[in-house]
């Protein structure tokens, strides 16, 4: 199942989310900390800075410099870099944290919410590991 299909609402042992960019990196080993604890990796999703975006090392995507509607103006804004320069490139670097939840820990607002909405969309419901006793994830399929 693609990720974005599914809400993790305990934590994943094959996951860590970076604290800076959100992106969750899924690992072949499973992390060995819980509770949103940093693992030790570092982030490394390559991002390109809004300024190399508008330097002279970006390209348009009409050489006329105007867009398909004509408008010169929508084509300054649509101006991308070339993605052969590695210059214009950084990691993110963010801390990454496991994302498995400890006793303590209280659910996820961003995974709670997305699991009320794949709920209330879907014709039926994959509830795995779980007994359905704890709430509120126990009511979630009779959302």
């Amino acid at each position: 199942f693609p990720r974005d299909k599914m809400a993790v609402l305990h934590g994943c042992m094959f996951e860590e989310k970076c604290e800076r960019c959100g992106v969750i990196q899924l690992r072949n080993c499973p992390v060995d900390s819980i509770s949103f604890q940093p693992t030790g990796n570092l982030c490394p999703v390559l991002t390109t800075s809004p300024a190399a975006a508008s330097s002279a090392n970006a390209i348009s995507p009409d050489p006329a410099g105007a867009t398909s509607s004509g408008d010169p103006t929508a084509a300054a804004a649509s101006v991308v870099p070339k993605l052969d320069d590695c210059s214009l490139h950084t990691r993110c670097d963010g801390v990454l944290r496991d994302t498995l939840l400890d006793w303590e820990d209280p659910l996820p607002d961003d995974e709670l919410d997305e699991s009320y909405n794949q709920c209330e969309k879907a014709d039926l419901v994959l509830a795995l590991g779980t007994s359905l006793r704890i709430e509120p994830a126990g009511s979630l399929p009779s959302e």
